[in-house]
């Protein structure tokens, strides 16, 4: 197949290139009367207008106008430059897709080439993708939703995620994505983020789950997806603190920290993953560790704060394994690692490892 940069018939590239020319006339009457002729000729004109965007001959406004304006007849030719290897052509021809989408029915082929190039190898494509995405989002979300429902495994997964970089505007997917994490647990992570991209319209739906779920696992999985929400689910706290206090010790600590995910000032998450360190649930300590060493620039004054002051040795050899891992250098890490020195072989052993490290 020959490239879109080809010209296809000189006669038809030169009235192409003449046109472009004459967007640049004095006279406003002669540069509307090349615009339109030049939509007119459709996809023909594509080679003209691509070798004028790249020797900067033409207006980029200009060129926007006129390919918004071909609609649906240029899509096959911006489609087929999807395949070629320069990196930037595969950018304009996203770009450009998405915008003759927002006026235009594109159809399923358009749409599939937009969602393959969320793999593009270079970062500028896969960006442009992405907001093309968006533009054409309400033919995107209905196929997505298909696939969703009915596809393998791995593309359930992937439409998902999709649907998640649309954002607010997969509003309509939400039913679809609730359902299938409800119907699949491979699925649950997927559908949180995405729900939490979509952001506060999956609120509702999400806090009937949470009210709802007839196991502790589907209750947790609507508390996990509240906090990618973040700040918009701040009405569902007080159900989620209900939930935590009946939750097993592993589940109190999750919800404590997806709580802390929507509100920071609504929990005392440090004091709670701190005492979670000396938790009789091997899992609770683990995650109480694990979630410390995320957050720990947030958790340090917390930190050593217990490293000096708690009564548990358990705790603070626990806190000085945490100081080390998250190599703390804050000036009150340090005086209170210093202090720990003097503390139980064993508290003082993982202080001396944390200052040194």
């Amino acid at each position: 197949m020959p490239s879109p940069n080809d010209a296809r018939d000189g006669s038809t590239g030169r009235l192409a290139e003449g046109l472009i020319a004459a967007l640049t006339d004095a006279r406003p009457s002669v540069r509307e009367s090349s615009r339109n002729a030049l939509v007119s000729m459709g996809a023909t004109a594509l080679p003209a207008i691509l070798r004028a965007v790249d020797q900067e001959a033409i207006d980029n406004d200009d060129a926007l106008f006129i390919l918004r304006e071909m609609g649906p007849p240029i899509v096959a030719a911006l489609i087929d430059l999807l395949g070629n290897e320069d990196g930037t052509l595969r950018w304009w021809a996203l770009a450009h897709l998405g915008m003759v989408g927002e006026a235009n029915e594109l159809g399923p082929d358009a749409v599939v080439a937009i969602m393959s190039a969320l793999r593009d190898d270079e970062l500028s494509v896969r960006r442009a993708a992405l907001r093309s995405l968006r533009a054409v989002a309400r033919e995107a979300v209905p196929l997505l939703m298909g696939l969703v429902y009915r596809a393998k495994m791995s593309l359930r997964r992937r439409a998902i995620a999709t649907l998640g970089l649309i954002g607010k505007r997969a509003t309509p997917a939400i039913p679809a994505i609730i359902t299938a994490a409800l119907d699949h647990h491979k699925l649950r992570d997927s559908a949180a983020i995405a729900l939490g991209r979509i952001g506060s319209a999956a609120v509702p739906a999400l806090s009937q789950v949470l009210q709802d779920g007839s196991t502790s696992d589907l209750r947790e999985w609507a508390a996990y997806a509240l906090g990618m929400v973040g700040a918009a689910a701040r009405a569902t706290i007080p159900t989620l603190k209900r939930i935590m206090d009946e939750s097993s010790p592993p589940v109190r600590v999750d919800i404590a920290l997806f709580i802390w995910w929507i509100d920071s000032e609504a929990i005392g998450l440090p004091t709670i993953l701190i005492q979670a360190l000396n938790d009789e649930n091997e899992d609770a300590r683990w995650k109480a560790k694990e979630y410390l060493h995320q957050h720990g620039a947030d958790m340090l004054p917390a930190l050593t704060n217990a490293l000096v002051t708690s009564p548990d040795k358990l705790i603070r050899h626990a806190v000085a394994s945490v100081l080390f891992q998250i190599a703390a250098r804050d000036d009150g890490a340090v005086a209170a690692l210093r202090e720990a020195l003097n503390d139980d072989k064993e508290v003082a052993r993982c202080a001396a490892r944390a200052l040194i490290r």
